[in-house]
């Protein structure tokens, strides 16, 4: 096999900060949705607003498990 650029390379140089791009807008819905939550949901939090709250939690949860296999797929060699 030929020589592949590890993780954060390319050959294109120009594609060479798209990972860090991906990284930064995964962590910016993250933030953004926990913002989102705490002005919004949290201060008028009853009964009929649990659900949105829930879909919340599900998105952020979802969002730091993907973090979690990315980052063990980087450090153990799966994304080199």
């Amino acid at each position: 096999m030929g020589d592949r650029p590890s993780w954060g390379e390319s050959a294109i140089p120009a594609m060479s900060f798209f990972p860090l791009l991906v990284i930064l807008h995964a962590l910016a819905a993250m933030a953004s949705s926990a913002v989102d939550a705490r002005s919004r949901l949290i201060p008028s939090l009853n009964h009929a607003s649990l659900g949105g709250l829930a879909w919340h939690i599900r998105g952020i949860t979802a969002l730091a498990i993907a973090f979690v296999v990315v980052g063990a797929l980087i450090r153990l060699g799966g994304l080199a």
